[in-house]
């Protein structure tokens, strides 16, 4: 059997459940795989079949180290008859530039999406095509947001609120509700009262004292964490954590969304104005639309996951041209069947656009949207979970220098938050786990200096390169950009081209490794024409806003190798 003809890609490695999820979900795609029976026939098999693309896990099992089989796959196979794609559990500069020099074609980070693997893929057996949203996409049979809707009405399992939750909103919305109140509910639920018990007993809240009673987990966590915590956590269980669509994690969904609502709380003790469990509830609850889209939509959803990796832009935007609808709209129609507060289904509503905040009239509501978009927007650039949403934006500074909270946010406001959601995953029993930061100490980092033209309180290229375990300098004097040394990657981000040439006679000599960060539309695509307008080319990669992460570190791995020249 001639494999070349018959077979595009072939997953190599020790997961082999993966390897099964991965073939079924290609071949839906139109793109022949097959998997190893186990990895010690992995290497037999694609000398047999040859396939186009071959997916090397770091996880290769039997003791194998996955590079040694890259070259030996080299040996065999040049680049123009077989693209190696190698899977590590984490991407390190020194990692990747190894991987490169054994043959690697591509280093797909993780998590795995679908939808960027497929695109991957298709790069090798196709030439790539460019577009845009704006152009003509083939979307067969695509809903109306109407549609989905009603649809969604049709749904029993939406139709009410849970029991407890119920009873919840009952008693916080009455002034007399107490302690006692709250206890009865919570013992009408055998796993929200274990949940309650083991939070009061973790670590967060050490005590050599352990208790066994609600009554006295209410008084130790408080009346409003405790409603925070159930009402939060009653909506998770709701939804099943069984996996329906490669491109979109459920535990990385829900491992994100406990990140925003932390990250929201913290913010909230800085906004006179913001009850800080509401915040929590808000930031856990943002995202519920998305994860009813994966339960009750999950074809057109997938495809909504695939277009934003492939065309580079935010996956709401997806979600409106797949859809007709966003996952905002999902969520507000959602909370307001289940009768939640006014307050948190508006800020549901438009937790994504600032510029809709501004016109919420109750100022209290307000400046709840402005603390959970701001809870959003720092915990889609942190390295910990995932909503689906794929792109890091620069913000309006004149609206994020208006918000008085930041001032949470200390050094180590990130450790902190992981510390917190990897207490809360412990006593709800996920599986999951959060890579605390002294857990990844010991590896190997690359070096950036950095500068950022636009003033936020957050640095969205700091946060994406440290998750990336770079060692980050940030700067604000150019002249310190022209004195790093061969092995350090500059990095700069303008609010326009112009801009960043007034500061090319401060930035390295051409040659050295840069990074350019500028806004859409702004960077010519040919390299030619670059030359032409005098922007620099060699070993300088050019990204526009709003960051894609996958793009970001497509880009970065291109220049990672010269930094040794």
């Amino acid at each position: 059997m001639n494999g070349g003809e018959n077979y595009h890609f072939c997953y190599v490695g020790s997961d082999a459940r993966l390897g099964l999820l991965l073939k079924y979900r290609l071949e839906k795609a139109g793109i022949v795989a097959v998997t190893p029976d186990t990895p010690l026939n992995s290497f037999k098999l694609v000398h047999q079949l040859m396939p186009r693309v071959v997916l090397v896990d770091e996880r290769i099992g039997m003791n194998r180290n996955s590079l040694d089989l890259i070259i030996a796959l080299r040996r065999t196979f040049p680049r123009d008859r077989m693209a190696v794609l190698w899977h590590p559990q984490v991407a390190t500069r020194d990692n990747v530039v190894s991987a490169i020099r054994t043959g690697v074609d591509s280093v797909i980070v993780r998590p795995l999406t679908m939808a960027m693997l497929i695109d991957r893929i298709n790069s090798y057996l196709l030439p790539r095509q460019r577009s845009s949203l704006g152009e003509d996409i083939d979307i067969p049979e695509s809903p109306s947001g109407e549609d989905v809707l009603a649809r969604l009405g049709r749904v029993q399992s939406l139709s009410a609120v849970p029991f407890v939750v119920e009873r919840i909103m009952k008693l916080t919305g009455n002034d007399e509700s107490g302690a006692r109140d709250l206890e009865q509910v919570i013992e009408s639920d055998p796993q929200v009262t274990a949940i309650v018990l083991m939070r009061a007993n973790s670590a967060f809240y050490a005590s050599s004292r352990k208790i066994g009673r609600v009554i006295d987990a209410v008084a130790r966590i408080g009346f409003r964490e405790v409603r925070a915590i159930v009402l939060g956590l009653s909506v998770i269980n709701m939804f099943s954590q069984e996996q329906k669509n490669v491109g979109f994690d459920r535990a990385d969904f829900w491992k994100k969304s406990l990140v925003t609502a932390v990250i929201a709380r913290m913010l909230a003790e800085e906004a006179p104005d913001v009850d800080s469990d509401d915040a929590f509830i808000a930031g856990l609850l943002i995202d519920l639309g998305r994860i009813v889209l994966d339960e009750h939509f999950t074809a057109e959803f997938a495809r909504a996951v695939a277009v934003a990796d492939k065309y580079r832009v935010s996956l709401v935007e997806a979600e409106r041209k797949i859809l007709g609808i966003d996952h905002q709209g999902i969520g507000r129609n959602i909370l307001e069947r289940w009768r939640f507060p006014e307050q948190l289904v508006e800020v549901v509503g438009c937790h994504e656009e600032p510029e809709k905040m501004r016109f919420i009239r109750n100022e209290k509501t307000r400046a709840l949207a402005e603390v959970v978009w701001a809870a959003q927007w720092v915990s889609s650039m942190l390295p910990v979970g995932s909503s689906g949403e794929a792109v890091v934006h620069y913000p309006d500074p004149q609206f994020t220098q208006n918000l008085k909270f930041w001032k949470a946010l200390k050094p180590g406001f990130a450790d902190q938050a992981y510390s917190e959601v990897s207490d809360l995953l412990s006593f709800i029993g996920s599986s999951c786990s959060i890579p605390l930061p002294e857990a990844r100490q010991g590896e190997d980092k690359g070096e950036v200096i950095l500068y950022e033209e636009t003033e936020l309180p957050v640095s969205p290229l700091q946060h994406i390169f440290e998750g990336g375990l770079f060692s980050v300098t940030k700067t604000s004097d150019l002249v310190q950009l022209g004195n790093a040394d061969s092995h350090t990657i500059v990095a700069v981000e303008f609010k326009s081209v112009d801009a960043f040439m007034a500061a090319k006679p401060y930035l390295p000599d051409e040659g050295h490794p840069l990074l350019v960060v500028l806004p859409r539309g702004d960077v010519p695509k040919d390299e030619t024409i670059r030359k032409r307008v005098g922007l620099p080319v060699r070993n300088t990669v050019y990204l526009e806003k709003p960051i894609h992460r996958s793009e970001f570190w497509d880009e970065i791995r291109k220049i990672i190798p010269t930094l040794n020249e």
